[in-house]
């Protein structure tokens, strides 16, 4: 009897501890769950395809999807979005022109903190082609205009061409290609930065050689030109010099070109033509060069013409005494 007893409290001992540890181990499995059970949507996640080399997607149900994913409260907080994405690999398999595919949460690459559970829409449809290459020019997509008094004079692509890599159905209808948006509001210099080329199409996605450029846009102060006619020519002389000039022709026409504020604003009468005569002796005649002095920001386009010939005349005998 001595014995069944003590088998009998060895059993009810171990048996209490069997029970705290399960009630411990409950409690914790409780608070784990408790702790990890946040969730959240992410959404645009990027639906990638991963097919044998030869092979494109020439069309697809959906290009991203929304994953839902669990964990504590704050690795929700913390997570990186742009570090998930669904994985669809067919390399290896055999495929056809149409395929369905399910999308599991096994396919979604993210953070280890945190588990995906469920991929919306759970199914994508793809329709496949033979890959082909083709090269097309870059355009670079401008956005707005400079200030007002300045524009745009070159926009340059560096390379200019990018050979893309798709599903022969599509490539070949593909004509050119263009850059990630660039905004010029508010710019007064000239710039340079790289950009991304932008996909084609949203149903299909190309391979892209080079995925960026070097773009370089070049900004000047917006110019206008404008004709003065009839302008006339004076002589610059040394200083106490009596002698006079005469120009043939007596005028010449300019045309300027700057700043459109300032050449507006111009006027014939402010437009001053000269010919350097300093060396000019009495009673000769020499061709020389027309001057036009202009103000800042204005460049000369052109003088007609561009010499006069200039003639001074004989300096009066002095009286004899």
């Amino acid at each position: 009897m001595a014995g069944f007893e003590t088998i009998k409290g060895w059993l009810l001992g171990h048996l209490g501890k069997k029970v705290i540890a399960l009630l411990l181990a409950a409690i914790t499995w409780v608070t784990i769950n408790d702790l990890t059970s946040y969730e959240d949507v992410v959404k645009e996640v990027p639906l990638v395809i991963e097919l044998d080399e030869g092979w494109a997607v020439q069309e697809r149900s959906v290009s991203a999807v929304s994953v839902l994913v669990r964990g504590s409260q704050n690795d929700i907080r913390l997570l990186d979005r742009a570090r998930i994405q669904v994985v669809v690999d067919l390399r290896g398999r055999k495929v056809t022109d149409t395929l369905f595919i399910d999308l599991l949460p096994a396919m979604v690459e993210s953070p280890k903190s945190v588990r995906p559970v469920l991929v919306d829409p759970g199914e994508v449809r793809l329709v496949l082609d033979r890959e082909q290459a083709k090269t097309v020019p870059i355009t670079v997509d401008i956005l707005g205009q400079p200030p007002e008094g300045f524009e745009v004079e070159q926009v340059v692509s560096i390379p200019a061409d990018a050979t893309l890599q798709g599903p022969e159905r599509r490539i070949q209808n593909v004509e050119g290609i263009r850059t990630a948006a660039i905004d010029l509001e508010g710019r007064l210099r000239s710039f340079a930065l790289n950009r991304d080329l932008v996909q084609p199409s949203d149903s299909w996605t190309a391979r892209l050689d080079p995925p960026q450029v070097r773009v370089e846009v070049t900004i000047v102060e917006r110019s206008a030109r404008k004709n003065f006619e009839a302008v006339p020519v004076g002589a610059l002389l040394p200083a106490g010099h009596s002698g006079s000039v005469e120009f043939f022709p007596a005028v010449v026409n300019v045309a300027l070109k700057g700043r459109a504020d300032v050449i507006t604003n111009l006027t014939v009468r402010q437009i001053k033509a000269f010919a350097d005569c300093s060396e000019l002796a009495p009673g000769e005649r020499k061709d020389i060069p027309v001057r036009v002095p202009t103000p800042g920001g204005v460049d000369i386009i052109g003088i007609d013409p561009a010499q006069v010939r200039a003639e001074m005349s004989e300096l009066p005998e002095e009286p004899e005494l």
